[in-house]
């Protein structure tokens, strides 16, 4: 076990110019402690050689980890450091064999398109398993070098991603023996261009967000359970169960 640190801007500094090269492997293991580029958070310690496979274990570790804040509290600015930090101890398990772009490692609140903030591995794998529990499963069943699409249509929408509903109706509708249905973040087709009788899409995470913006006019669904919520969707989500 070691002391949890935070990146200073000369560390931040550092390792954005490391990421730099796309490099494969671990980072450097001085730099991470180094008091030149890192603070301490002090009563935090963390285990650097822990086996992660999974997001979803990555996300209940650093929720154990991180115990003493709220996760409103870490997603502050202030912050920023603490995730960087923790993509560079784990960086070897996030970047795999294929490293991905910076965003997914720093914590990146301006650019061209706005905040990708989101896509920080590590803050948003804690921030899901925060807020909902076991339901997070639905975004974080997958190897923890993967993002994929169903996390970037999960996660780039704030109210989407913080929606309880979203994730008590997902679970009951494509989750099955702790494991996550395949294809649930296919777009469909426009009606003008579907081939009769595909049904790629229906019934899916796309338009389960649709459904649930819909039935939000009628129904407080952020206080239904997920079986609650099944029982009034649309015909095409009782079809896909």
């Amino acid at each position: 076990m070691t002391t949890t640190r935070i990146f200073n801007e000369k560390g931040l500094t550092y390792f954005r110019n490391w990421l730099q090269a796309k490099p494969v492997g671990c980072f450097s293991p001085e730099a991470l402690m180094s008091e030149e580029f890192t603070e301490p958070l002090e009563g935090h310690e963390i285990d650097l050689s822990i086996g992660l496979s999974r997001q979803f274990e990555f996300a209940k570790y650093l929720t154990h980890v991180l115990s003493r804040f709220s996760y409103s509290e870490l997603m502050a600015e202030k912050y920023d450091g603490l995730w960087a930090w923790l993509s560079a101890a784990f960086y070897h398990l996030l970047a795999g064999k294929k490293p991905k772009r910076e965003e997914h490692y720093l914590v990146v609140r301006k650019g061209p398109m706005g905040s990708l903030a989101y896509r920080n591995d590590a803050r948003t794998a804690f921030l899901l398993f925060s807020v909902h529990g076991d339901f997070s499963l639905l975004c974080l069943d997958k190897r923890m070098d993967v993002w994929g699409e169903l996390s970037e249509q999960l996660t780039s929408r704030q109210r989407l991603m913080l929606s309880k509903a979203y994730f008590r109706a997902g679970t009951v509708l494509y989750v099955r023996d702790g494991k996550v249905k395949r294809g649930i973040a296919t777009k469909p087709k426009p009606a003008d261009t579907r081939p009769f009788g595909d049904k790629a899409g229906r019934g899916g995470a796309r338009r389960l967000a649709v459904a649930l913006d819909r039935l939000q006019l009628t129904y407080d669904v952020e206080m239904m359970s997920g079986q609650q919520i099944l029982e009034i969707l649309p015909k095409e989500f009782r079809v896909s169960n």
